[in-house]
């Protein structure tokens, strides 16, 4: 449940953020139903910014509308994972050579911490958090890129 009151156009971007790391963690399911009334019950928001949320969310390519049936979690072929590593290879790969060569002390050493604490929960048991912690490692890495587009593809990838 959402406790503060942000603006209506803040308040769609917290139900994407909350629905995609929902996605992301296999909360919700490949395949799933996204029924609006449960998900906004469920954050205690009214049905308009989840709606808006769906539609940001279908745009990226994490769920799909389906006519007359509602929205659900993309089904991922393993040709598309295939399709989806490697193009995130490449862009990410020429984030980090921009970076590379304009990254800040401060930047570097929080990239640095990251790595330390990915390889501190790289066990099988703290899956969850390892994703968690190598997702930052890899935003703070093409975040120093500065390079907005790239930027902002990548987060939708």
């Amino acid at each position: 449940m959402l406790t503060d009151t942000p603006s209506h156009k803040q308040l769609r971007n917290i139900v994407a953020e909350q629905m995609r790391a929902a996605i992301l963690n296999g909360h919700y399911k490949p395949g799933e139903w996204l029924r609006q009334e449960r998900i906004a019950q469920d954050l205690g928001v009214s049905q308009m910014p989840v709606r808006e949320a769906l539609k940001e969310l279908a745009a990226e390519g994490l769920i799909e509308h389906v006519p007359y049936r509602g929205a659900r979690v993309v089904v991922f072929s393993i040709d598309d994972i295939l399709d989806l590593y490697s193009h995130r290879a490449f862009l990410e790969s020429r984030a980090a050579s921009i970076a590379a060569v304009i990254i800040t002390p401060k930047e570097l050493a929080v990239i640095k911490e990251l790595q330390v604490d990915v390889e501190k929960y790289g066990a099988p048991e703290f899956v969850s958090k390892y994703r968690e912690l190598n997702r930052k490692l890899h935003q703070q890495i093409y975040l120093a890129s500065r390079h907005e587009y790239l930027i902002r593809t990548l987060n939708q990838m």
